[in-house]
């Protein structure tokens, strides 16, 4: 069983907009309202999906995925009008911010479920559109005895949904992909890529909205042990 990692296994260890506000904006002399940095964010993740729709391709590089996530972030800054001489200083420290493993943290339904997965023979690895930082993430948060694969896009040159990253996974867990499932929450790269190499999707859906048809949506990750 593979899983996606960010927002199906980690989210955030702090609310974005708190991040932004406190520990690096205060940091840079700038005063923002956390109300203000929440009504943006939105608009920062539209800013991914767009530039993920026109090339994803972007994932399959370390230096080209970090160079994505500085212009989220730069993006950000020019919604709050900050002052352009800022934005790539801004932009550089969230994103070390985020190579902290301590500023992420598992969803509070995930641990309980790998434990009992585990317990019952299932092998579980990481497919993960990520840079380079993914497997030093886990094991910072301490675990990575719950897996027997980490696969960051960056490490492996290879990207979601490209049906040859799911293949290298299922290589490396000596299964075939028809035996395998994978849990994710972004529609392409996670559910369309995965039926298209031939592995069982599984929608991540927390929300309860806008639900893929003919496919396993779950909002909560213990509803995987009553499918399986």
């Amino acid at each position: 069983m593979f899983f996606d990692a960010g927002y199906t296994l980690l989210k955030t260890a702090r609310p974005e907009s708190e991040v932004f506000t406190e520990q690096v904006f205060a940091s840079c002399g700038i005063a923002i309202n956390v109300k203000d940095v929440n009504a943006n964010i939105g608009a920062m993740y539209q800013l991914y999906e767009r530039l993920y729709e026109q090339d994803e391709s972007f994932w399959s590089d370390d230096q080209r995925a970090v160079a994505i996530w500085k212009e989220m972030y730069m993006h950000l800054c020019s919604l709050l009008k900050l002052p352009k001489s800022a934005h790539t200083r801004i932009a550089s420290a969230v994103f070390r911010y985020y190579l902290n493993p301590k500023s992420w943290a598992f969803f509070a339904d995930v641990l309980p479920v790998l434990q009992k997965l585990k317990l019952r023979g299932y092998k579980l690895g990481i497919i993960s559109n990520w840079d380079c930082s993914l497997t030093s993430i886990i094991n910072g948060l301490n675990a990575a005895s719950y897996f027997d694969s980490i696969i960051a896009s960056a490490d492996v040159r290879l990207h979601k949904p490209m049906p040859e990253i799911f293949a290298l996974a299922c290589e490396r867990m000596n299964v075939c992909p028809y035996e395998a499932m994978h849990v994710g929450d972004h529609p392409t790269a996670d559910v369309a890529g995965a039926h298209a190499a031939g592995l069982m999707p599984v929608f991540v859906n927390r929300s309860g909205k806008d639900k893929i048809c003919d496919v396993l949506n779950i909002s909560d990750f213990s509803q995987l042990l009553a499918v399986l």
